[in-house]
């Protein structure tokens, strides 16, 4: 391997504070590019199927004997996912330990409570409520 310092003399501080000698040329096949002796080796490439990675050694599956099987939780039986959009509120943290208070004592989510405060703004404004939203 190279020297990649120069010699420290004695009475010229340390040895950190010399300057150093150029490095070696990168070598591009190298992951940090300072060493020659990985230029030529490569890793193998991986198969592109399942066969050729077997080597051809797989017995055939009987097309006759095939079933589908629908899973009984599949996809018709699952709920639709809500049409509501999520929208951020930035408050106070005293308003903030207040309404998580409030949720303790009431028994209720935050999420009711912004969309009662929604529903009083729009009815003031004149605008349908949320539920009307909801019928769209």
């Amino acid at each position: 391997m190279p020297i990649t310092w120069t010699r420290w003399r004695q009475g010229r501080g340390s040895p950190n504070a010399t300057p150093t000698a150029k490095p070696p040329p990168k070598c591009a096949n190298c992951c940090s590019g300072r060493s020659r002796r990985w230029k030529g080796s490569h890793m193998a490439k991986k198969p592109a199927s399942l066969e050729a990675a077997l080597g051809g050694h797989t017995q055939p599956v009987p097309q006759d004997t095939a079933e589908v099987v629908q899973h009984p939780a599949s996809q018709a039986s699952r709920p639709a996912k809500p049409q509501d959009v999520k929208l951020t509120v930035y408050v106070p943290p005293a308003a903030s330990k207040r309404l998580r208070l409030m949720c303790i004592e009431h028994e209720r989510d935050l999420n009711s409570y912004l969309r009662e405060g929604l529903d009083m703004v729009l009815e003031k404004y004149g605008q349908p409520s949320l539920a009307e939203f909801k019928d769209k």
